[in-house]
């Protein structure tokens, strides 16, 4: 069948991730993004690897106007560049982290989900940075606090509480009691997690990923623990970090 991508059960349990997301992506850029996968009881695992193909949304994320937004963010986003590309992905990623956690998320969070990383195309289009960082928290804070800033631009005259969106990206590289962060934070930590883990173990190394795996979950909730053990498809190395 023209346009489908079919995934052999044997490439996604056999651990390359990366091999699948190599399917997908020239899917993707045929403006196909059709998966097939021959064993209905992987289609869980792989659709949680892959939610933007079905989006969710809710009250607060079907309007016009963040329809809008969404399309802003997408060109903002040069997806030639496999970092930026690997970001917008994440993003979108995050955002759907988010309904599927709460299906309930108030607009703010969900843009706030969708934007928390909008920073890196500053400081980290064609070169990460952050698995160097000698004080990892500070260079988490930094890139916090100078993305809430760009939020409060992008946003500027939109039909949302922008103030408290702005509060939400400024605080997303912490652990936070308030109920919106947890959400937003539990849903960046599992698109990692989901995503981005073997791509970031296969090009930053294994020390590289540990300290990350280890900062990522002390800043989530218990939330996470069910998906992380029992329903996300994660690399070896990356599942023994986890302890």
């Amino acid at each position: 069948m023209t346009g489908m991508v079919s995934i052999p059960p044997t490439v996604w349990e056999g651990g390359d991730l990366l091999a699948v997301d190599r399917l997908v992506h020239a899917a993707e850029d045929r403006g196909v993004p059709l998966l097939v996968i021959t064993e209905p009881r992987l289609l869980d695992e792989v659709s949680l690897r892959y939610q933007r193909l079905n989006l969710r949304t809710n009250e607060g994320s079907r309007t016009p106007a963040f329809d809008a937004l969404r399309e802003r963010h997408r060109k903002l986003h040069d997806n030639r560049k496999p970092l930026v590309r690997a970001d917008y992905e994440h993003a979108v990623d995050t955002w759907q982290w988010v309904l599927r956690l709460e299906p309930r998320a108030s607009a703010e969070v969900q843009l706030a989900a969708l934007l928390h990383d909008i920073e890196r195309l500053e400081s980290e289009a064609d070169e990460r940075k952050e698995h160097r960082a000698s004080d990892y928290q500070g260079f988490k804070d930094q890139h916090a606090r100078r993305g809430a800033e760009i939020v409060r631009e992008l946003l500027a005259g939109g039909p949302w509480d922008v103030d408290r969106v702005v509060e939400l990206v400024a605080q997303h590289e912490r652990q936070d009691p308030d109920v919106d962060r947890t959400l937003m934070v539990d849903a960046d930590v599992l698109s990692f997690f989901a995503l981005n883990s073997a791509g970031y173990l296969a090009h930053y190394g294994l020390q590289a990923t540990e300290r990350k795996v280890a900062w990522s979950v002390a800043r989530a909730s218990e939330r996470i623990w069910p998906w992380l053990y029992y329903k996300i498809r994660l690399p070896a190395e990356v599942r023994a970090a986890l302890g």
